[in-house]
């Protein structure tokens, strides 16, 4: 009974559980929204869906960074300052979505002929739902800087019933692609005000800029840095993709990396209460080993089990979401997984290093997503070909991030420094 009581009252364990199981939880609901999408909208306009996704994943980079940002500062912040960095982010973050929703509306006919996309108001959605997205993501961020991650997970689970019900709904009343997008800003938007809601008396606040805002700055670029990276790892090849291939190839190679990023996604709850427990205990002189050692090995135990899984029973994996008008995607699922799994390893080890301050090591993801740009720009005869520079660059930087691991891995076991 004792052990129960401090296993409950542990935050990475408590945290982990709440994470881990809510997130899956989401992801079960996303990936039905991605079987009932594949087999109402074929893999041509899927192909189309998919890409859509990946570009606002790719505009969230800026957010994103910010995001780890607060929650580096809020978790290491006393609690009489965490309300006014809170509304002063909130109150930039809105002027920036403004900013960005407009420039989107503008660059619409572009986006469109790039992505080889017919109507344009399938990116006009989208620029709605970045506007939502972009404010969201830092209010949700404050929550997990908060370890507020009950609250976190329900303004996740709201988006569920307007993306999955009103989506499938308008798609079956011939709506098709526009329908889902505009289901999607819809459920933005949703996710957006609840999160509003949970931080309402941190926002009736005066926002104030912070005294360590410098701080903020400083370590604002290497974080904006490293998210473009891997970001770019892992979306900028569906992008490429849909540019150089026809629509069905796009679809299928679309349906394989949604079906591994079950790996990435059922594994990220893991780093998302690792880093802003690391970063609280940084900041104030306590030792980070156990944490660390138990977010790397939970990661790679649960990497093996779905790399085994995926390798194992391919085609049924496919066939179980989309269908037999998606089973090339089973000849590529294989590697796809092992590109994921090593991916989130890297991901993970990253966000260590940001958590204990070591900025430098952005350099090495930074040169990974442009070796992948420029591998699959020149070289992109076929799928396999594609998904071969993606697992050789991502092996290559697993390689590469182990390094300053095995030779800090004694200074684990010390109590870190306050960051100057």
């Amino acid at each position: 009974m004792n052990y129960l009581n401090r296993s409950i009252k542990n935050p990475f364990l408590a945290g982990s559980i709440i994470m881990i199981v809510g997130s899956n939880g989401i992801n079960v609901f996303n990936y039905i929204y991605h079987f009932l999408m594949g087999k109402l909208l074929q893999p041509e306009s899927y192909g189309e869906l998919v890409a859509l996704f990946s570009f606002i994943g790719i505009l969230s980079i800026l957010p994103g960074a910010l995001g780890l940002v607060i929650i580096k500062f809020i978790s290491g912040s006393p609690e009489s300052r965490v309300a006014h960095l809170i509304a002063w982010f909130f109150k930039k973050t809105l002027l920036l979505s403004s900013l960005a929703f407009l420039i989107l509306l503008l660059s619409t006919p572009f986006i469109s002929k790039f992505l080889n996309i017919t109507s344009i108001l399938s990116v006009g959605f989208i620029a709605v739902a970045f506007f939502f997205a972009l404010p969201n993501i830092l209010l949700r961020s404050s929550l997990q800087g908060l370890l507020k991650f009950k609250e976190l997970m329900i303004t996740n689970f709201v988006e569920i019933p307007v993306k999955l019900g009103l989506g499938i709904a308008l798609v079956l009343l011939g709506f098709h692609l526009n329908g889902a997008l505009f289901a999607f800003a819809l459920a933005t938007a949703a996710g957006f005000f609840v999160s509003k809601y949970y931080l309402k008396k941190y926002l009736n606040n005066s926002p104030q800029s912070p005294p360590e805002a410098r701080q903020i700055g400083i370590f604002t670029v290497p974080v904006l840095f490293q998210s473009l990276a891997l970001t770019s790892l892992y979306t900028i090849d569906l992008i490429l993709v849909k540019h150089f291939f026809s629509g069905t190839e796009a679809g299928i190679y679309s349906a394989a990396s949604t079906l591994s990023k079950i790996i990435l996604f059922g594994t990220a709850p893991i780093v998302g209460v690792m880093f802003p427990l690391i970063s609280k205990r940084f900041a104030n002189r306590e030792p980070v080993a156990k944490i660390f050692l138990s977010s790397l090995g939970l990661t790679i135990l649960m990497c093996s089990v779905a790399i085994g899984m995926f390798t194992a029973r391919p085609l049924l994996f496919t066939n179980l979401l989309y269908g037999s008008s998606f089973a090339g995607a089973s000849l590529l699922l294989t590697k796809f997984s092992l590109t994921i799994g090593i991916y989130t390893i890297s991901a993970l080890l990253l966000n260590f290093y940001l958590a204990i301050h070591r900025l430098k090591i952005i350099t090495l993801p930074l040169i990974a997503s442009l070796m992948q740009i420029i591998g699959i720009w020149v070289f992109h005869s076929s799928l396999d070909m594609v998904l071969n520079i993606n697992l050789s660059i991502n092996a290559l930087l697993l390689v590469c991030l182990l390094g300053p691991v095995t030779l800090t891995f004694k200074d684990l076991f010390k109590i870190k420094p306050v960051v100057p």
